[in-house]
């Protein structure tokens, strides 16, 4: 790929930030930045259908190729759900969610060698420490000073994606410069309160570190010492987290034993039941995007009131897509998803550097955490967190097409 491309890529994420800004700003700019969303996915869409058919060298493989069917598939769907009423707009608000793994992907696929996605890696890097600068910074000086914990459960959104990719990292390298930014990530995904990021992030750590002790079962001891000190390092940070913050990490934990007297878990359970009747009304081709369901809320935190609210989303992310898209757009989805974990996995292994494979590694514990998180917390449906989902499912596919280039060659 030449500099043209490599300025694609650049102009692609000078527009994300753009938007992002324009998205803390309200009423009408909000409309222009969503219309922003569709076009920008639709023509790297068209850009990237169009050098299939040139059937290049670097043309798409079957992990991007994937996505483009269950993207077809969710138009189609979004169609079908006029049917049901479905607002169109609404609909293509939802459909950008899932066209920002596009853009990703297209990021990664132009900027065309591998220097230039270790770059980019820290550019997100660098973008998501600011977005959630000021409230880390609030939360550090309550503890200090007053000894108050304030939850800020939206720091976490793009960090626990952040401290499992640069772990994968880490444990492969052993670059120790990745030390501080993976603390730094690791308190601010405690810090934020929400259980279903910690379980999400203890999931990618356990297959993180399980992966590279069971690699280097008979091979060097130095990726067994590492796991073994990061995850000792770890366990301490989490101790003294929960000291610091007045047994409240410990207590949070166990409340889910007791759900029946969470409201929050009480309420999720309420939402899911409602959702799986709407399901069953059409579970091959789902209600469509911009379609919404009813059900009784019983936790007034989370909507503002208890009784019947009318909702477009859910807190469990599988029932939401058997929802709106039915049962084939959740196997297509799905199978990518399976996919990405597969390319991932391999090229952890046999990458032609160190560094994607690093990148490798932590796309694998990535996916596996978004899914843990996503039954309760719906990752998958936040723009930034696919956003960098995709970018890293398309340098792992670029991985994976440089192999095969070389064994051609």
């Amino acid at each position: 790929m030449g500099r043209n491309t490599g300025s694609l890529s650049v102009l692609v994420l000078g527009s994300f930030v753009f938007s992002q800004l324009l998205a803390f700003q309200r009423s009408t700019d909000v409309v222009w930045t969503e219309i922003a969303y569709l076009v920008w996915g639709t023509l790297l869409v068209g850009l990237m259908l169009i050098m299939r058919v040139e059937q290049r060298e670097d043309c798409l493989t079957g992990l991007e190729s994937s996505y483009f069917l269950f993207c077809l598939w969710a138009v189609f769907s979004m169609l079908y759900g006029q049917y049901y009423g479905a607002s169109v707009w609404m609909g293509m608000r939802e459909f950008t969610v899932f066209l920002w793994v596009v853009v990703g992907m297209a990021v990664a696929w132009l900027s065309g060698d591998e220097q230039h996605q270790l770059l980019f890696l820290t550019f997100f890097t660098v973008v998501g420490l600011i977005q959630n600068g000021p409230e880390v910074w609030l939360q550090f000086s309550a503890l200090l000073k007053d000894h108050r914990f304030i939850r800020f459960p939206g720091t976490a959104v793009f960090h626990e994606g952040l401290f499992l990719v640069w772990l994968g990292r880490f444990l492969i390298s052993g670059d120790r410069r990745i030390v501080v930014l993976l603390a730094y990530l690791g308190v601010n995904v405690l810090l934020s309160g929400t259980r279903g990021f910690w379980a999400g992030t203890l999931a990618g750590l356990i297959v993180g570190v399980g992966s590279t002790l069971v690699a280097n079962l008979r091979g060097s001891g130095t990726p067994r010492r590492r796991a073994f000190w990061m995850t000792a390092c770890l366990v301490l940070l989490v101790v003294g987290l929960n000291h610091l913050t007045g047994n409240y990490l410990f207590a949070r934990s166990m409340s889910v034993l007791v759900a029946l007297k969470d409201l929050s878990v009480v309420d999720r359970l309420s939402e899911s039941r409602w959702i799986i009747q709407e399901i069953l009304r059409s579970p091959v081709w789902g209600h469509g995007f911009g379609s919404s369901f009813f059900f009784y809320s019983l936790n007034p935190f989370t909507y503002g009131t208890t009784g019947y609210v009318e909702v477009r989303w859910a807190h469990d992310f599988y029932l939401y897509l058997l929802f709106k898209v039915g049962l084939i757009g959740t196997l297509a989805f799905a199978y990518w998803a399976l996919a990405v974990l597969r390319t991932a996995w391999r090229q952890s292994k046999a990458a032609s550097s160190i560094g994607l494979r690093g990148v490798a590694q932590g796309t694998f514990m990535l996916v596996v955490g978004m899914a843990v998180t996503s039954v309760s917390s719906p990752l998958f449906l936040q723009r930034n967190a696919m956003l960098f989902l995709g970018f890293l499912a398309g340098t792992v596919a670029y991985s994976s097409r440089q192999r095969v280039v070389e064994k051609r060659g």
